[in-house]
């Protein structure tokens, strides 16, 4: 992810040469330290009008059409796309590959601005395909960090028994994406985005910032305590829980 004002998108554009032979994304990258552009994702700030906002919107879905096939809009589409950018943070997989730009700790910033998004958009049914994107899910459905700590032992208890089911045997390799999602979440919740308001929209869009500033202290937590964890029960005592509560 690059982010950049809108006005600033705008006026590189303006500013670069090519004339009308170069397209608007050849423009930005030049100006994004070569960062592959394709698309303008609105920030739910609250602060638009609706007639901003809609435009904003739309202008989005018409940049995600023109680099590919995608059905209309929704909280559900917004939703897959958090899951694949969890998954790759969790598989270690590249961020840079296909855009050229763009690292962990800007896409997991990216998270926020998809979150918000997301919740900006109607409710409806979430695609969970597997163990780890139902553990992602409750980032969509929890109101507040507090109703997080009441059932955090819960869902990762569901997680591994939905990954058991999946087929997958008891070794730290093969629970060790469904664990560190759950991680993920946890921390994210704890550490990122401690709701204590039952209005979670109007906090995550006064928060949005400080949600920003606090995500590069989470990856690198992330990065350095919990992903390099080599066992079962390194990773309980970790995360401060009771080896019997998953085994």
């Amino acid at each position: 992810m690059v982010m950049v004002h809108i006005d600033c998108h705008q006026n590189a554009i303006r500013r670069s040469g090519g004339g009308r032979n170069v397209d608007e994304w050849s423009k930005a990258s030049l100006h994004n330290a070569g960062a592959k552009c394709n698309v303008l994702t609105p920030i739910a700030s609250g602060t638009a009008s609706e007639a901003d906002w809609a435009a904003a919107v739309n202008r989005y879905q018409t940049d995600l059409e023109v680099a590919a096939a995608v059905p209309p809009l929704c909280r559900a589409i917004v939703f897959v796309d958090i899951c694949e950018l969890i998954d790759k943070f969790v598989y270690f997989r590249s961020f840079s590959e296909a855009s050229q730009g763009g690292g962990r700790e800007s896409n997991a910033q990216y998270l926020a601005v998809l979150h918000l998004l997301a919740l900006s958009l109607p409710a409806d049914d979430l695609p969970t395909r597997n163990a780890r994107h139902r553990v992602i899910s409750f980032i969509m459905t929890e109101l507040t960090v507090e109703s997080w700590r009441e059932q955090r032992l819960d869902v990762l208890r569901a997680a591994l028994s939905d990954s058991a089911t999946e087929g997958r045997d008891s070794t730290w390799e093969s629970l060790r994406p469904v664990c560190l999602t759950w991680a993920f979440v946890d921390l994210y919740f704890n550490d990122v985005i401690p709701i204590d308001s039952d209005d979670r929209l109007e906090w995550l869009q006064t928060h949005l910032l400080e949600t920003l500033r606090k995500t590069s202290a989470f990856v690198k937590k992330f990065d350095e305590e919990v992903a390099t964890l080599g066992s079962v029960e390194a990773f309980a005592n970790k995360m401060g829980l009771c080896c019997y509560c998953y085994t």
